[in-house]
């Protein structure tokens, strides 16, 4: 496994790949899990962790009051629209990533292994 980077439209993106040999004894790269703009495992694991965080928050706070959906509110400080998830549309984001953080500590405890052999 490696962290392969690739620049699209000026933004760098990183992700996880490891190489695997095709039936026909071709190598190919299979994506294991998306960084996004983390250059590392950590770094993407933290963030996903407080995202999760965020959405369960919201998620409870839709089933108090009964509510799904996406609310729209203006952010106070900078004017800017933002979009709030609540409830069961919360609640999939917070599988989501549920599901990434899973594929992450994989990843990290296979590098890590990866690492510590090398030594």
């Amino acid at each position: 496994m490696f962290i392969r980077r690739k620049v699209v439209r000026g933004v760098t993106y990183y992700a996880v790949v490891q190489n695997c040999r095709t039936g026909s004894g071709r190598v190919k790269q299979r994506t294991v899990v998306s960084l996004g703009q983390h250059s590392t495992i950590a770094v993407a694991l933290r963030q996903a962790r407080e995202w999760r965080a965020i959405h369960q928050e919201n998620a409870e706070r839709g089933r108090r009051q009964r509510r799904n959906g996406i609310f729209l509110f203006q952010d106070v400080d900078t004017g800017r629209l933002l979009y709030l998830p609540v409830g069961e549309t919360a609640q999939k984001r917070v599988d989501k990533f549920a599901k990434q953080i899973e594929k992450l500590e994989a990843a990290l405890t296979v590098v890590s292994k990866t690492v510590a052999a090398r030594h």
